[in-house]
């Protein structure tokens, strides 16, 4: 693991905050993470984010992106508002097409690096899925402006989680979780364009907290 100073330490806690003040970095290591010397980082965006203080996260330019993991969603069997039972399973085809859309989010995303381990040190990111249920709506739920008047509001909850590793150590640099709401009827197509919306989002704003840009 390289080492940096003091100086590249506040700067990696100032692109992981998002915000030109001081960021919120605990002196205490995450207790959910101690093993692995994580801090808690706030107001980076997330719902939560932890980090190594000894992550230099901007100085990699090659990443490597594994595919969306979903073997372990807790996912409920119940149909909702909007959805049908079918919906609510993770089939082959449906794990197919959220792993490539989420492939194309990262690759968008993260256009100006050198991608799949091909030069120089490289980042690996790994992304889980897991929980998708009901949800409560609200002003930020991803396609809420398009739901036409009359229409059912109900709101599905997908929560994720994001790890960075340092390839060549295979050394976790920073743990991300967050929760974000889509409308509910847009759960029964994997393409939809907020499923996408959705990808999109998580994909750039990692890219901004990892880059700085």
């Amino acid at each position: 693991m390289r080492a940096i100073s003091l100086l590249s330490v506040f700067a990696l806690a100032l692109l992981l905050s998002g915000c030109a003040g001081a960021p919120e970095v605990s002196d205490e290591v995450s207790e959910e993470y101690s093993g692995q010397g994580l801090y808690v980082v706030k107001g980076t965006g997330f719902e939560q984010a932890y980090v190594s203080r000894t992550a230099d996260l901007a100085s990699y330019q090659s990443l490597i992106i594994a595919p969306l993991e979903l073997d372990n969603v807790d996912i409920p069997t119940t149909a909702m508002a909007g959805t049908l039972a079918r919906d609510w399973r993770m089939d082959s085809e449906r794990r197919s097409g959220l792993q490539k859309t989420w492939a194309a989010a990262m690759q968008r995303a993260f256009k100006g690096y050198v991608l799949d381990g091909k030069g120089g040190e490289e980042l690996r990111v790994e992304a889980e899925i897991i929980r998708i249920a009901p949800g409560m709506a609200a002003a930020n739920t991803i396609g809420m402006d398009t739901v036409p008047l009359g229409a059912t509001r109900d709101a599905i909850e997908i929560v994720a989680q994001f790890r960075l590793y340092d390839q060549q150590q295979d050394t976790l640099l920073a743990v991300v979780k967050d929760r974000r709401t889509i409308v509910s009827q847009q759960l029964s197509r994997t393409g939809s364009v907020n499923i996408n919306t959705l990808f999109n989002t998580w994909a750039s704003l990692l890219h901004t907290r990892v880059a700085g840009r």
